[in-house]
């Protein structure tokens, strides 16, 4: 689920919230998939819509310890 609560923020606000990798999002596995599988569709919009500017450049967010960090895509 790292990747839709933490990475998915990032790369679509620039923001990282502030949740512990240790989490439990959905304890019910049939939710939990549900929920995996919708949130997939938040990635496949977010990379159809990608500039190839945006590409070149660099993934500018904030960390959840309230960190400003830069990597290159």
């Amino acid at each position: 689920m790292g990747e839709h609560y933490l990475w998915f923020p990032r790369f679509n606000t620039g923001t990282s919230p502030h949740l512990a990798l240790n989490t439990i999002i959905e304890h019910n596995h049939i939710k939990l998939l549900d929920e995996l599988e919708n949130k997939a569709q938040n990635w496949i919009t977010f990379l159809s819509n990608l500039s190839d500017e945006k590409l070149e450049g660099n993934l500018c967010y904030t960390t959840s310890q309230g960190i400003e960090y830069c990597v290159s895509y």
